[in-house]
């Protein structure tokens, strides 16, 4: 049973890459260079500290966070281990792919945008335009 925690990450992570899309979102916006989101990133999905080190173990880019907390609604927190008191990054050139796609919501939103973000996500195409299709 325990492999199962260790298979279900990466199962659902390939489930993911053929989701058709319903709801299309667009961001708008910059980057305010706040650190918030290298602080804490919402991280949906997630159902255990062994799949999160699991993914670490399967993704290196996953090795530079570390496990801060849960959110409201029970989701983990991940906070980069590498950003400094100034909310710089130590590898910005070469910084993993997560960092340098966020925030990417091309399918739905995943997790929160902090306040004051720079950032915005909007419905570019609704689930109702989709069905009256």
């Amino acid at each position: 049973m325990k492999f199962l925690n260790y298979i279900a990450p990466i199962y659902y992570e390939f489930l993911a890459k053929f989701v058709p899309q319903k709801v299309l979102y667009k961001i708008k916006g910059e980057c305010l260079k706040c650190g918030k989101c290298c602080r804490y990133l919402h991280c949906e999905g997630l159902g255990s500290e062994i799949e999160f080190a699991f993914l670490q173990f399967i993704y290196p880019e996953y090795r530079n966070f570390k496990i801060a907390g849960t959110d409201e609604m029970g989701n983990f927190v991940i906070t980069c281990k590498l950003i400094d008191k100034e909310n710089l990054c130590p590898i910005y050139h070469k910084r993993s792919s997560v960092c340098q796609k966020y925030p990417s919501f091309k399918k739905r939103p995943k997790g929160i945008l902090h306040k004051g973000c720079g950032f915005s996500i909007h419905p570019e195409k609704s689930f109702k335009a989709f069905l009256e299709k």
